[in-house]
């Protein structure tokens, strides 16, 4: 009897203990740690941009089941099974903060909660448009600097709703490698918020051009006449530049400036002293003139032919045409000996104004003329009384 019951309490013992290990082996049956979900923040939901954020969990046992106790921000549900609040949280109000209440149950039925908090944020795009620029600029959020931009591209801030915020570029924008050319923005500040969440800086170039003329000396001589400046200003891509340059010009000295061409920053040239260009780049305009030399005499009563304004480093062929009269002061009132200019044609290189001058020779031709003459009229009764006479003889 005593064998037979020691048996049989053997047999029930080995029976509880493998029930024993069968249980402490079951994924059902653990030293669950108390149901609990921790203090984690939600990232943050952004108006209409996709949003995903599985809810921790610590302790219980599994299968969870999750429920939202409060409204959940426009546009997301929760996956109650799995945790996961998803979905494209929709603009309803400004209003920055969603507090959410949520509870999760394990499979024994235990719960647990916390308030959530959710920060509602908008995108704001920040772009740089307008004409293209290589480098990089700077831009600002409220008067702070933010990042850099390129020309075209897209720089993006986030902000909680309900607040405006000042986006802000550089005045002007300029880069070391080409300090002729410059950018400018047409509105510097652009304020956004949920409702008009982006800035786009529309740019525009600038281009730094001078106004000159060559020889530079017309530009001193006619300052005032036709509104030369003198240093090179910033003016707008494909704004016009408007100038009127004086067809001639003179120093008073001699020296004349008569208008050629305008030659353009793009090598362009145009003919007429009226110019009207829309600027495409950066550079001198300059307007040329040809230099013209006054050649002419001081001497009074005397044509010459082949004086007046020549051009610049070119050969002036002269002569005298006519002059007046000039007896020597000597004999020439006596004998009509006059005097005439030395030498009385020639070739003088135009390189300066000239003044042609002269040497007075006496002119002795009319003189011999009139002796001749004279001796011709006092021989004419000698010459006729022998002529008579031989004529008689011959008779």
């Amino acid at each position: 009897m005593i064998r037979i019951y020691l048996s049989r309490l053997a047999s029930i013992l080995f029976s509880l203990l493998l029930l024993l290990i069968l249980l402490l082996s079951s994924t059902d049956f653990v030293a669950a740690e108390d149901l609990y979900l921790p203090d984690s923040p939600p990232p943050p939901i952004i108006q209409e941009a996709s949003y995903r954020w599985k809810i921790p969990v610590q302790g219980g046992t599994q299968p969870y089941k999750f429920s939202a106790l409060s409204d959940l921000p426009l546009g997301l549900s929760l996956d109650n099974v799995n945790g996961v609040i998803y979905g494209i949280p929709q603009k309803c109000t400004d209003q920055a903060l969603y507090y959410v209440k949520i509870q999760v149950e394990d499979k024994w039925n235990n719960g647990y909660w916390r308030l959530y908090t959710f920060k509602a944020m908008y995108k704001s795009n920040i772009k740089a448009g307008g004409t293209k620029f290589d480098e990089e600029m700077s831009f600002y959020v409220d008067g702070n600097i933010a990042g850099q931009l390129k020309s075209g591209q897209v720089a993006t801030q986030y902000f909680c709703y309900g607040n405006s915020h000042q986006i802000s570029v550089d005045y002007e924008v300029a880069f070391p490698a080409d300090n002729s050319t410059r950018f400018k923005a047409i509105n510097r500040f652009i304020t956004v918020n949920s409702d008009s969440p982006d800035a786009e800086f529309i740019f525009y170039r600038e281009c730094l051009i001078s106004i000159v003329t060559n020889p530079p000396e017309v530009s001193e001589l006619s300052t005032y006449s036709s509104d030369w400046i003198p240093n090179a200003n910033w003016y707008k891509e494909g704004d016009l530049i408007k100038k009127k340059a004086l067809l001639e010009v003179e120093d008073g000295k001699g020296t004349k400036y008569s208008f050629s061409h305008w030659l353009l920053p793009d090598s362009d040239e145009i003919d007429t002293n009226k110019l009207s260009w829309p600027i495409t780049g950066s550079g001198k305009i300059i307007a040329y003139y040809k230099t013209y030399f006054l050649l002419d005499t001081n001497i009074p009563f005397i044509d010459i032919e082949g004086t007046g304004w020549k051009e610049k480093n070119t050969l002036a062929k002269w002569r005298v045409k006519n002059v007046a009269a000039r007896l020597n002061p000597d004999i020439g009132a006596f004998f009509g000996i006059y005097l005439v200019p030395d030498p009385a044609n020639g070739l003088e290189f135009m390189d300066r104004p000239k003044i042609l001058s002269f040497n007075w020779q006496s002119e002795w031709r009319p003189a011999i003329g009139a002796i001749v003459i004279a001796l011709i009229i006092a021989l004419m009764p000698y010459l006729i009384t022998h002529f008579v006479k031989k004529n008689r003889r011959s008779s």
